[in-house]
């Protein structure tokens, strides 16, 4: 199902696009427009939250080569097993002193999720509320 529109999540400021987070923390506007890129078979939808309350960061990652959370990039060697979805999932720290979790939504579709340092016991909370659109 395609995921609800909302203010928080929307493409950017007047976008009519879909909402990717079901849960937005106090104080944080969407910085701009979703971006998309294509690197080969694989096509990338990144956004990023801001404000006073800190920062997150999402990239969804669309392509037919998706084994695993691992496979989605940007996460590094050491990473501990985690579960977002009821999916298996990898969450690790990231410079500086924030954390990040990755998994795959479905076999096409993996999703890697960023906070700063000020949203780390938030990060398993916003990961549950991110939608997928079909």
């Amino acid at each position: 199902p395609a995921p609800e529109r909302s203010p928080q999540g929307r493409g950017g400021p007047g976008s009519t696009g879909p909402s990717f987070l079901t849960y937005l923390p106090a104080g944080l506007r969407q910085t701009g427009p979703c971006a998309r890129t294509r690197a080969g078979d694989r096509e990338t939808t990144s956004c990023r939250w801001s404000g006073p309350g800190g920062v997150i960061e999402l990239k969804l990652v669309r392509g037919p080569a998706l084994g695993g959370p691992a496979d989605i990039g940007s996460m590094p060697s050491i990473a501990s097993p985690a579960r977002v979805h009821d999916q298996p999932a990898l969450r690790a720290d990231r410079a500086p002193g924030g954390s990040q979790v990755a998994w795959l939504e479905r076999p096409d579709v993996g999703v890697w999720l960023g906070v700063g340092a000020a949203l780390n016991e938030q990060l398993m909370r916003i990961a549950e509320g991110v939608r997928v659109p079909s």
